[in-house]
């Protein structure tokens, strides 16, 4: 009786908490410690002005993590409504989405654009700094 219930329980914790290696529906090699790199490296040269931030690497396109961690150091982005009116765009994509095929409203609002930079951090994610034309 008592192994049964250590293999129920056992059983049960693996399928509400799976084991893996990346939390359930977090992109591989996109964590905290990521995030703050590509914080630091939009940061590097002080606050950017009239720029927003965006997001192709989850579903969540208009970044609120690195929202939230550009606020916590004084630099926020633009609002979420105000793509269109940014100069420039940092976006966060895997390297199977390129900002020149990009089609999410985020990246398509600003029309024309120039790649100004771009930084490549692992085989997952790469920050482009998309300057508006």
């Amino acid at each position: 009786c008592i192994t049964l219930t250590i293999i129920i329980s056992y059983w049960g914790q693996t399928y509400i908490y799976p084991i893996g290696k990346t939390p359930l529906d977090q992109p591989e090699k996109w964590d905290y410690s990521t995030q703050n790199i590509v914080v630091n490296n939009i940061l590097k040269n002080g606050c950017p002005k009239n720029y927003n931030i965006a997001s192709t690497i989850t579903g969540d396109t208009r970044a609120y993590d690195l929202r939230y961690l550009l606020t916590i150091k004084n630099c926020p982005p633009m609002a979420v409504d105000d793509y269109p009116k940014a100069k420039t765009l940092f976006l966060i994509s895997p390297p199977e989405r390129p900002p020149e095929k990009e089609t999410v409203w985020e990246v398509t609002s600003l029309i024309k654009f120039n790649i100004k930079q771009i930084i490549l951090f692992n085989d997952k994610v790469i920050l482009y700094e998309l300057e508006k034309i």
